[in-house]
């Protein structure tokens, strides 16, 4: 079979899936031109390079003459030319899946041990052959079997063996351009003579792009074989580092139907008459027969999605154009827009620069009134791409129009897509308010009002404010005008607490250590502030799991930075907990029996829900509490707990008292840190202080037990440089009679409990 039958079957035979995804690509390569091997140095010069390379300071080297000579000889070589590429020739088929290349080089080599960058790497070498002949001025005709061709830099390189004339033909294939499978290129050596001959197995305009050779007619010939029509070009170009060749369909429309009488027809009539292949034809017949039909022009469909987001004095415009290549590729695209518009940028893929030029009214040149006050009505934005677009494409222009105050009427004139190629564009529009502002319509022209729900997603997630009017069109020839009223902004409420949890745990000596968490969700506070009523000591502030350092505001007022809630873009806010634990700096004075009065902080934030929580020494009995919080025997929910687990232990059944109590070493543990919280023990604990023995107390209104348990207490001390630093995470201690309150919607008051207490009395 043919090499032209066989290539045909590509296009015809069923056993070729077009779904397959080709991998494609340009095919440069990353090495200089005419790079050469560099010669060794003698050994001479090889000593002494070395020692001025390693020295840093100047020095002063004597050798021969007959040494320097040999030097500048080695450099004069070493400067000389190594080779010369005569002569490239390049044939190229274009199979289905990729371009079959017979490359041919006819090259002088001057001296021995060369590289020679022939082809990049990127290419499938298949089969390579080698003719040699030792003077440079005879044509190679003995075959080589020791030169090769490897890899160097990046390329295929030939390795000569010896000097002299060789004729190097390589068999490769190169990948498309891209997926439409209309182009190839690669990168290839600097050559004196260079010429090319593609054939392409479907009626097409084949056309050099770089370099850019301009096409005239007869360039390309059609030709038909075995009932398929083959196309092919032959030209010639200057040396270049880079060919580039694209071809693209005849518009069957132009060139009529396929009968006897058409261009096509006779030219490939004729073509046949002459030659029984169609391609061993010669170059002047081909001139006296071949005709040249016009190239398919570029055509191109485009969908526009435009987005107007209101807001106060500024209309920010956002058009997303979907360009949807039919035929051909665009290589710059061109929208105009109304001359009230600013343009702020343009987004896409594969931009090389855009610029937006006012379109200026014809006028009469000899009227000079007419000329001074003729005003533009449009722009034109061009962009140029660095590459073509031969498939789909999307282009967004982001750009505003500014209102000479908050409340005014708009005028939006056309948005459009220019150019002949361009053969439909449609497309959707949306008023969208990012302020609290009223948009009414006031006329439109073009137009059609939809419904939300009719509008493409895309449109819709797009958008980030209340969607007030929505239009579809089919001519982007429209004109919309509106109305936009400010109204006056209210405050409105920024953080909340959902809940709120406040521990205190008091101990026998009268410490007492409070722990506040809040669950907050926030969009845009920056502190929440803690005015707590007495003097205090910070221990420890936490948000969302990790340290902050705290604020301080009127010597009352803690103030606690917030973050901003997560997941607001989706419509839901995730709260977040932020916890503050501090001590009272002169604790309370426990008596026989008395009241007790405990005072919590407010904040500036309302709360939803409170629970409070108080553990008191056991060794008390306690009478009915009283305040603005309500006493219960279970909370209605969980209340929120801290970003840290708190002492790990097992919950044991009570003694007598019944309930239920944590295990009694770790009620060792936190009493123990509750006595090292006294403030006795600000500055230093002694050693007959650290062996103290403590008290697990049950939860009993009349008896006490006594666990006996010992624990060493550490050393506390009050360190005074802390100044400025993020706090260390402290944990409450939970231990002792639990009494749990509760209350709903507290906005900004302090919160207080008061009870009457007695000592039990002990059992001997």
């Amino acid at each position: 079979m043919s090499k032209a039958k066989k290539s045909s079957n590509f296009y015809n035979n069923k056993f070729y899936d077009e779904s397959i995804e080709l991998y494609c690509n340009d095919n440069h390569w990353n090495i200089p031109q005419n790079i050469q091997n560099q010669p060794a140095r003698s050994k001479l010069q090889s000593e002494i390079f070395s020692k001025v390379e390693t020295e840093k300071k100047n020095i002063e080297v004597k050798i021969p003459l007959k040494d320097w000579i040999a030097m500048l000889d080695e450099q004069n070589t070493k400067n000389a030319i190594q080779y010369s590429i005569e002569k490239a020739t390049y044939k190229a088929v274009a199979e289905f899946y990729n371009v079959e290349f017979t490359c041919t080089f006819d090259i002088l080599v001057f001296a021995s041990k060369q590289r020679i960058p022939l082809l990049p790497s990127s290419l499938a070498l298949k089969n390579s052959h080698f003719k040699y002949s030792e003077h440079l001025h005879s044509e190679p005709r003995q075959d080589d079997k020791e030169s090769c061709v490897g890899l160097h830099l990046d390329a295929h390189s030939f390795h000569p063996e010896r000097p002299g004339r060789y004729i190097v033909t390589l068999d490769i294939l190169c990948n498309f351009l891209t997926p439409k499978k209309n182009g190839v290129g690669l990168s290839i050596p600097m050559s004196t003579n260079n010429s090319i001959d593609i054939t392409v197995f479907k009626k097409v305009q084949i056309s050099v792009v770089e370099p850019a050779i301009r096409s005239k007619p007869g360039d390309t010939k059609l030709y038909n074989q075995d009932n398929t029509v083959i196309s092919t070009r032959h030209t010639s170009f200057p040396p270049c580092s880079y060919i580039k060749i694209q071809w693209i369909d005849f518009d069957d429309e132009e060139e009529g139907e396929s009968s006897s009488n058409s261009p096509i027809s006779q030219m490939i009539n004729n073509n046949n008459n002459n030659s029984a292949t169609g391609l061993t034809i010669s170059r002047a017949q081909q001139g006296d027969n071949a005709v040249v039909a016009t190239p398919e022009k570029t055509k191109a469909t485009v969908q526009q999605y435009t987005l107007l987001s209101v807001d106060e004095g500024v209309i920010v415009i956002t058009n997303s154009f979907k360009y949807s290549v039919v035929s051909g590729s665009l290589s710059s695209l061109e929208v105009i827009v109304g001359s009230n518009v600013k343009v702020l940028s343009i987004e896409g893929p594969n931009i090389k620069k855009w610029d937006c030029n006012p379109i200026l009214p014809l006028v009469n040149v000899s009227d000079k009134d007419s000329q001074s006050s003729s005003q533009f009505s449009e722009q034109l934005i061009k962009v140029q791409m660095s590459s073509p677009v031969e498939t789909d494409y999307i282009l967004r222009i982001i750009s505003e129009i500014e209102m000479e105050g908050p409340s005014g009427t708009v005028q939006l004139t056309s948005i459009r897509a220019k150019g002949s190629e361009i053969t439909r564009e449609k497309g959707f529009l949306v008023v969208e308010s990012i302020a609290t502002v009223e948009v009414e319509q006031l006329t439109k022209d073009g137009l059609t009002l939809i419904d939300k729900s009719e509008l493409p997603e895309t449109l819709v997630d797009y958008s980030v404010g209340p969607l007030l009017l929505s239009y579809k069109f089919l001519d982007p020839r429209f004109k919309l005008e509106f109305k936009v009223i400010k109204h006056q902004d209210l405050s409105v409420l920024v953080a909340i607490c959902d809940a709120a949890h406040y521990m205190a745990t008091l101990s026998n000596e009268g410490s007492l250590l409070y722990k506040l968490v809040f669950r907050i969700k926030n969009t845009s506070q920056q502190y929440i502030r803690i005015q707590i009523p007495h003097e205090f000591n910070i221990w420890s502030t936490i948000v969302d799991g990790s340290a902050v350092k705290p604020g301080l505001e009127n010597q009352k007022t803690v103030m606690i930075p917030l973050k901003k809630s997560s997941g607001a873009e989706k419509g839901v806010q995730k709260p977040f907990t932020v916890e503050i634990l501090y001590k009272h700096t002169n604790g309370l004075d426990l008596l026989n029996q008395g009241n007790l009065d405990l005072l919590f902080p407010e904040i500036d934030i309302p709360i939803s829900q409170l629970f409070v929580s108080l553990y008191l020494p056991s060794d008390y009995k306690y009478g009915k509490f009283s305040g603005n919080v309500k006493q219960v025997q279970y909370f209605s929910r969980t209340p929120p707990t801290d970003s840290e687990p708190q002492y790990q232990g097992a919950l044991v059944p009570a003694g007598r008292g019944g309930g239920i109590h944590r295990a009694p070493q770790m009620q060792m543990q936190q009493q123990a840190f509750m006595s090292n919280a006294n403030p006795q023990f600000n500055n230093a604990l002694n050693i007959q202080s650290q062996s103290q023995m403590l008290r697990t107390n049950s939860n009993d209104d009349f008896d006490d037990d006594d666990d006996g348990m010992i624990e060493r207490i550490p050393s506390l001390k009050k360190d005074e440089g802390t100044v400025g630093l993020k706090p260390v995470m402290v944990n409450l201690p939970l231990v002792g009679t639990k009494i749990m309150l509760q209350q709903l919607l507290l906005l900004q008051v302090p919160i207080s409990i008061t009870t009457n207490y007695k000592l039990k009395k002990s059992c001997c």
